[in-house]
């Protein structure tokens, strides 16, 4: 009598499978270390040669293991077979875990531990990259791989509650006998839901399915029967072909970071809720301890599940970067608060749901990456089984290396003393934190910066602003009491710690090749109070003329912007910049000048020279607001002026203020800036966002045209300033029409200007990165920054207060 039922839908085989493999695996990742440390009494020096041999194990299985289902003639290139015929060995070598040799810390539970995840591994590699195998071959478009995604993580979300059933069947592990019967019955369900998936059919490779039936109607019945040699040398052609892949590349580094949070917080969590929540809290054994892990492992699920669509429109790749770079940012923030029990829990909530909902996209983004791969080597069939078992080669090694470092950490700080006495200490308690908050945030930002360059992803959204870190960072470190001297007052190096990573970011790390027209050796020639007008195309505007303020002599620590009035609500940030010159203007409702004219009177005080960037146009052009353009050349129509086709209508409000303001002003600079992707296919009139400016692959090309006017040439009176302005615009959009036509601008200087010197940027980048790390380390700093923090509303009511915006 079969153990199992016919299944005929490839998304029920995929979720099946999914369901058992699932349920196996997440009990061994939450429970083996614990497990073996705490109950089986391993020794720390049996923990790390286990945990190295199963390095080396996992290096040889499973490239064999691929390789041999997609160049095998007999039953191992079929998917399903492979399910059906090691699910029982599975099964068995799952139970084998978790009855001990000897707990007595013995080498002889150590050669347990080392047989067991030998074996358990071996068949788990397997039929993972047969599954995986089944899940790329059977779905061919973005829709269907969203559905086998979504079947999948339903059957783990079933699965995820295997942690809850054991932790509280076995009370935390108190009664083991319960945990055994518990991981017997687990074993018989996942070899059902094995066998039932293995029921399905066709079991090759349904692109060679497909194949094959053309070729038999077509009489070709000798080419059927043909296949790759299997030799090593054709598995090391393969191999060749896919490692020298930069795409491939990328997958594999993102994916092992990846696994390597995966582990740490599924092997810890309990480790750290022991440590860092109070037992009033979360019991051990209780009900509230089991619903909290429900939490952690069923939260992920049903937001990926939530997410099918967005998957489909956005893309896997691009939800892969926003969670990296969530994690970063809550980890910082959160680890201001480490003290508080119920702040813990919600990050570690948090940080389950931006490591575990992104787990499943991995599959989406390999099989893209095998599609693509196929159409390359004009392959018969896909190597899907090979490809994700090389994936597996160089990831799989994470599931040791995280443990055996948190290990040697937490051991350093007592760790094994604790288990004895049950008591933790300030030391212990630190060393989780750092893990606990540490992990998310350097291994986050590394996956950001690695995954940001692979290219077989959905067109990056031009509006992501990635420095919400640095703003919050900057504005903490510069809270001071409401008065301008005290602020003016400040060592240089803090004032101009916003500008030196920012260029760090738009100079150093993007390079940007940058091209500069006009008056360019006069800009470069010595400090000056300036204004500078530029055209508004893209939320990277700024920093560009910040790069020409620091050619200036390093002018950039004077550089100011007349800014929206919305920007004063961002936490500290919005103060900051007010405290340093910037300028808030309203861009709806009743004007009001005299918070301006604060400002102005302000910087023209000043002893040093400054730059105040104004963008006449009040918003940016760009072709995705048609509607905003025909306004503009609407308005140009009914005042009798030519239309602008690349800028909008200038406004002449805050040029007015500013030359009427500032005494001391010596020029007013004309900047127009034309940015290389606007030259690219479909683009005209788009200009690139932070990410593709930084990031991007194509068009990595920056022109600036230079106007140098000084200010005894520029008008003063409203009207004559107005039609001057007006006159400078026709100028722009005559350049920017130019641009568009040759990629170039007049009167060329420096076609390939250097960069600013790295030596310039990075020691305000290091200053700035440690301030943000100093309150993992001490506790002082965490309550100030805690208290700086709070303080934000009470500085944005002091600007309202003082009529300041």
């Amino acid at each position: 009598m079969r153990f199992g039922v016919q299944v005929s839908s490839p998304l029920v085989a995929i979720g099946a499978s999914q369901f058992a493999l699932s349920l196996l695996q997440v009990v061994f990742m939450f429970f083996y270390v614990k497990v073996y440390l705490n109950v089986f009494h391993v020794s720390q020096w049996w923990f790390n040669v286990a945990q190295a041999l199963f390095m080396v194990w996992n290096a040889v299985n499973d490239p064999l293991f691929g390789y041999l289902q997609d160049s095998n003639t007999g039953w191992m290139r079929s998917r399903t077979a492979v399910l059906t015929r090691f699910s029982p060995f599975l099964c068995g070598s799952f139970v084998l875990l978790w009855f001990p040799w000897d707990i007595s810390g013995s080498w002889l539970e150590g050669l347990h531990l080392i047989c067991a995840l030998f074996l358990y591994d071996a068949f788990f590699s397997a039929m993972g990259v047969s599954w995986a195998a089944l899940f790329a071959d059977s779905t061919k478009d973005a829709r269907s791989r969203a559905a086998a995604m979504k079947y999948s993580q339903m059957a783990i979300l079933g699965s995820v509650n295997g942690i809850a059933i054991m932790e509280k069947a076995s009370h935390s592990l108190e009664n083991f006998s319960a945990f055994q019967t518990g991981a017997i019955l687990m074993a018989l369900l996942a070899l059902f839901c094995l066998l039932s998936a293995g029921s399905y059919r066709p079991t090759l490779p349904i692109s060679r399915e497909k194949d094959d039936e053309e070729r038999l109607l077509n009489g070709d019945e000798a080419a059927i029967s043909e296949h790759e040699p299997v030799n090593l040398s054709h598995a090391f052609e393969l191999t060749r072909q896919t490692v020298r892949q930069h795409d491939f590349l990328f997958i594999i580094a993102t994916n092992f970071i990846h696994i390597m949070r995966s582990v740490a917080h599924l092997n810890f969590a309990s480790i750290t809720t022991e440590i860092l929540v109070p037992q009033d809290i979360l019991p051990r054994g209780s009900l509230k301890l089991s619903v909290f892990y429900g939490f952690c492992t069923l939260g992920p699920q049903l937001i990926i599940i939530a997410l099918e669509k967005v998957v489909v429109r956005v893309g896997a790749g691009r939800l892969l970067l926003f969670s990296y770079l969530v994690s970063a940012i809550t980890a910082i923030c959160f680890s201001f608060f480490s003290g508080w029990p119920y702040i813990v829990m919600l990050f570690m909530l948090i940080d389950a749901i931006t490591v575990h909902s992104a787990a499943p996209l991995f599959n989406i983004i390999i099989s893209d990456y095998i599609d693509e791969d196929t159409k390359r080597y004009s392959r018969r069939s896909p190597i899907s089984s090979f490809v994700f078992s090389l994936n597996a080669l160089f990831t799989k090694p994470a599931q040791s290396v995280a443990p055996v470092l948190i290990v040697q950490l937490l051991n350093a700080y007592g760790y094994q003393a604790y288990l004895v006495d049950k008591l933790s200490t300030e030391a212990l308690r630190a060393a989780v934190q750092y893990v606990l908050y540490g992990t998310p945030l350097v291994l986050g930002a590394l996956q950001y910066c690695v995954f940001s360059r692979y290219s077989l992803m959905h067109k990056p959204s031009k509006e992501l602003v990635p420095f919400a870190t640095l703003s919050l960072g900057v504005g903490a470190i510069s809270w001071v009491a409401p008065k301008r001297r005290v602020f003016d007052a400040r060592p240089p190096p803090l004032r101009s710690l916003h500008a030196a990573v920012s260029l760090l970011v738009f100079e150093n790390w993007s390079s940007v090749q940058i091209s500069l027209y006009g008056d360019v050796e006069q800009l470069k020639s010595a400090r000056e109070r300036a204004v500078i007008m530029s055209n508004h195309q893209s939320n990277v505007d700024w920093a560009v003329i910040m790069g020409l303020a620091a050619r200036q002599k390093d002018n950039e620590r004077g550089f100011r912007v007349m800014v929206k009035h919305a920007i004063h609500y961002v936490p500290l940030f919005g103060w900051y910049i007010f405290q340093h010159g910037y300028i808030y203007v309203r861009r709806f409702g009743e004007f009001v000048s005299t918070p301006v004219r604060r400002q102005l009177h302000f910087l023209d005080g000043l002893p040093e020279p400054y730059w105040l960037l104004i963008f006449p146009e009040g918003t940016r052009f760009t072709a995705k607001r048609p509607k905003l353009i025909e306004a503009s050349q609407q308005f140009c129509e009914k005042e009798g002026m030519p239309k602008l086709s690349h800028v909008l209508t200038p406004r002449v409000g805050g040029l007015h203020l500013a030359r009427e303001h500032l005494k001391s002003l010596d020029a007013v600079y004309d900047v127009t800036i034309g940015y290389g992707q606007t030259r690219l296919p479909g683009r005209t009139g788009i200009a690139p966002g932070m990410f593709e400016y930084v990031c991007g692959a194509q068009g990595r090309r920056l022109c600036v045209h230079i106007k140098r006017f000084p200010v005894s040439e520029v008008p003063t009176d409203k009207q004559a300033l107005k039609a001057w302005l007006y006159q400078r615009y026709q100028e722009k959009d005559r350049l920017l029409t130019q641009f568009e036509e040759t990629g170039e601008f007049p009167d060329v200087v420096s076609a390939d200007e250097p960069t600013l010197s790295i030596a310039k940027t990075l020691p305000s980048t290091i200053f700035f990165v440690a301030a943000l790390a100093a309150p993992l380390f001490s506790t002082k700093v965490r309550t100030t920054y805690l208290c700086t923090i709070a303080s934000f509303p009470l500085l944005i009511g002091w600007l309202h207060l003082r009529k300041c915006v």
